[in-house]
């Protein structure tokens, strides 16, 4: 297989196309498909299998308060069950995601992997623990800009039922709301631009297994704010595959969108993080 193309930090839209351009064509390889798509799916098994426990584990948490009709463990039940769901998610799903990611990786490197390469993190206590802490830094990295974009919402919709219906006219309110969710809409925009400091983490951290972790973090940041804009424009092109995907009820996101985010991800984090030191 070709070298990756290492393209011109100053052209970041032909990086992005380039890049997305190779993950199709990655794809459009024989057998390549039928393989992302069957360890996708494995990996929607594990999620949802995952899921149910948990559902299960909360039926028997509410029954446990039904019989005790104690009030006061309620909070300490409700808390142990986030943490369980957050625990089981760590150690039971998280390695397969990032094992099928890794897998993602081989197929760029031109290797022709088996399927069972999604359990790779899955092999060793060494490579869970990675897969674990991975975890971690990505429930960190997704939830940062997630809750503060939401507050910003919930922010601009609280202080218009709070203060400004009853203090100004409504056509006044009602603009004012409106003025608040377009800051809202445009802090939003900015944390998905900054997220680009970091976008890169997990790419680094699959491919350099003898990079720590916390490592992988702050090569993505010295790497990311030298290409903020091409991070960006990656971002908002994935999204908008997001979008075509959910118009189709998710056909699109299995059949292809899914392996081509993938794809395209780390073949752009490899461009941008050319000569990155893994030891």
């Amino acid at each position: 297989m070709n070298e990756p193309v290492f393209f011109d930090r100053q052209q970041p839209a032909d990086a992005v196309r380039a890049s997305m351009r190779e993950a199709s064509d990655v794809l459009k390889r024989r057998g390549n498909l039928a393989l992302l798509t069957t360890t996708l799916l494995f990996c929607l098994l594990v999620t949802f299998t995952w899921f149910t426990v948990m559902q299960l584990v909360g039926l028997l948490f509410d029954y446990i308060l039904l019989s005790v009709e104690a009030e006061q463990i309620s909070p300490l039940l409700e808390g142990l069950w986030m943490l369980l769901s957050a625990l089981l998610f760590l150690v039971g799903v998280m390695p397969a995601w990032l094992g099928r990611l890794r897998m993602t990786g081989l197929l760029l490197s031109g290797d022709h992997p088996m399927a069972r390469e999604v359990l790779y993190y899955y092999t060793s206590p060494r490579r869970m623990g990675r897969a674990i802490l991975m975890g971690l830094f990505i429930a960190f990295e997704v939830m940062l800009p997630a809750v503060l974009s939401l507050g910003a919402f919930v922010g601009a919709l609280a202080l218009y039922n709070e203060v400004l219906v009853f203090y100004l006219p409504d056509a006044l309110a009602v603009l004012a709301l409106i003025c608040g969710f377009l800051l809202a809409i445009a802090i939003t925009v900015l944390l998905l631009f900054l997220s680009g400091l970091y976008l890169l983490s997990t790419a680094i951290a699959v491919g350099n297994e003898s990079m720590p972790v916390w490592k992988s973090f702050t090569e993505a940041f010295r790497f990311g704010k030298k290409n903020l804009l091409a991070t960006f424009l990656f971002s908002i092109r994935s999204l908008w595959h997001l979008v075509l995907s959910l118009c189709t009820f998710g056909v699109l996101f299995v059949f292809w969108y899914a392996h081509h985010y993938n794809l395209s991800y780390l073949r752009l984090s490899m461009a941008l993080t050319k000569g990155v030191d893994p030891s």
